[in-house]
């Protein structure tokens, strides 16, 4: 080789030849790929189907609690004492007053036969979306599981009312012969319109910024008043001091009394609870006091509440109430069960 020749090069590579794909390699390429899509759509179907689930579980609960409270309210006013088919008729038309998902939300039937009445003044209530009301899945009936069943299960309590919330009025009635019990259906002195006492049932509570009456000060007949009519909406608990209000405050008392007729339904005087139709502003929540002592403004303990039919507009300055069994806004406890009490509800289950 001379020094002007070029070097000899390589003779090109031939490319080598792909081999063909057998059939049974694209065979096992599609397997494959339907598995890991069929195994992407079971997590996509899991996760829309167990919102849904999670969903109808909630609606399911909260229409469980709901019609279960409303049942514990039928307390018979003259017994103090759950009525049971005025409990279950509550609790019926509650529960459809709520809605689950079948397929889309529907309302919520609670058949007879799921609620019971667990212990005394208990309602458990269990509503369902099982059979053909089964909660309907979208995905998941690929697999095979067109529906779910789903139900809840809630039990409601009347108790003795030992934390007020709202509704109270400023008044304070002590026990008959001071340690006795008011009797449902009789008339009680719940104002006196004169007297050498200095005590004629009025309380003041302290300041409260909700309800139709906020703010201060504590007492003054325009305040007492307001509340008269539109009632306390702060908490008041058993074994609170309360102060006493002198004076007959007439004036206020027809005023605020008055305008209760006229805003209930039925405002017919000389009517007993019993033929009572109204929107309920006629009955009024009353705190059970002491008695009180001495002259003037003074120091009174807050021993229950109780609740009161007014039959009549003042007369005199004096206003009287029929005592009933009546169920307020407020937290419960273990206390007496019969006597001079008021009941609230809670959720025990």
């Amino acid at each position: 080789m001379t020094p002007h020749q070029a070097p000899p090069t390589a003779p090109p590579t031939a490319p080598r030849a792909r081999l063909p794909r057998t059939d049974d390699e694209r065979g096992v390429t599609i397997i494959t790929a339907a598995f890991f899509l069929l195994l992407m759509l079971s997590f996509i179907a899991l996760g829309v189907d167990s919102a849904k689930l999670t969903v109808t579980r909630t609606m399911l609960q909260n229409a469980a609690d709901a019609a279960a409270l409303a049942g514990a309210s039928a307390i018979d006013y003259r017994t103090g004492e759950l009525d049971h088919d005025v409990a279950a008729a509550r609790a019926q038309a509650t529960a459809v007053e709520n809605k689950a998902y079948v397929k889309n939300p529907e309302p919520v039937t609670l058949d007879p036969d799921d609620i019971a009445f667990p212990g005394h003044n208990e309602v458990q209530v269990t509503v369902r979306r099982t059979g053909a009301q089964s909660m309907v899945t979208h995905f998941l009936q690929v697999l095979g599981v067109p529906g779910i069943s789903v139900s809840a299960t809630a039990i409601a309590k009347a108790e003795t009312t030992m934390t007020a919330n709202c509704g109270i009025v400023p008044l304070g009635v002590s026990p008959p012969d001071g340690n006795g019990s008011f009797l449902p259906g009789q008339l009680y002195t719940l104002k006196d319109g004169g007297g050498n006492s200095g005590h004629y049932g009025a309380v003041c509570f302290p300041v409260c910024d909700r309800g139709e009456c906020p703010g201060g000060p504590e007492t003054g007949a325009a305040k007492w008043s307001c509340l008269m009519e539109s009632g306390y909406c702060c908490e008041l608990a058993v074994g609170t001091t309360l102060q006493t209000e002198p004076g007959v405050a007439g004036g206020p008392l027809f005023k605020s009394i008055n305008g209760r007729f006229l805003s209930d339904t039925d405002g017919r005087e000389g009517i007993t609870y019993d033929d009572y139709q109204g929107n309920g502003e006629r009955l009024i929540f009353i705190p059970i006091t002491s008695s009180p002592s001495g002259k003037g403004r003074t120091s009174v303990t807050l021993l229950g509440f109780g609740a009161f039919f007014l039959q009549n507009k003042p007369q005199d300055h004096t206003l009287s109430g029929e005592f009933v069994y009546g169920v307020l806004p407020g937290t419960s406890g273990p206390g007496n069960s019969t006597g001079s009490v008021a009941f609230s509800l809670r959720l025990i289950h």
